[in-house]
C-alpha cells in the first residue's frame, strides 16, 4: 500500500483510512483475493472490502503477487489503450482493461501487430 500512495493524484485522507485496516483483516483479504484468481472480477471486490481499496489499488496489491494474471490499473497504461478514455476507476472499467492488456500480451507472444 505505501508504494501505491506514493504515485498518482495525492489524496491526504486515503494514508489514514489504509491504517485504519487491522493487519488480520488484510492479510484475510489478501489469501481469500488470491485464491479466487484468475477470476478478476472476485479478486478485486475480495480487496475491496478493506478500506480505502478500490479496483485501482487491488489491482496494484493483485499484479505485484500475480503479474502473469493481473494488469496494474495505472492511468499512464490506460491511457495508452484506445478506447479507454475517458478513466473511470471502477470494477467494469478494469475488467475492460484487464481483458485489452491480456489481449496485447497475446499478440506480443504471437509476434503480430500490438494493439
Amino acid at each position: 500500500m505505501k508504494w501505491k500512495l506514493t504515485r498518482g493524484k495525492f489524496r491526504p485522507r486515503l494514508t489514514e483510512l489504509v491504517q485504519a485496516n487491522k493487519p488480520e483483516v488484510v492479510v484475510t483479504a489478501s489469501k481469500k483475493a488470491f485464491k479466487k484468481l484468475p477470476n478478476m472480477s472476485e479478486a478485486i471486490k475480495a480487496l475491496s472490502v478493506l478500506k480505502a481499496v478500490g479496483p485501482a489499488t487491488a489491482s496494484a496489491v493483485l499484479a505485484a503477487g500475480s503479474p502473469e494474471l493481473a494488469a496494474f490499473m495505472a492511468d499512464e497504461a490506460m491511457l495508452a489503450i484506445p478506447g479507454l478514455q475517458p478513466l473511470d476507476y471502477t470494477l467494469k472499467h478494469y475488467l475492460k482493461y484487464d481483458e485489452e492488456v491480456k489481449d496485447c500480451v497475446k499478440k506480443l507472444n504471437k509476434g503480430t501487430k500490438v494493439c
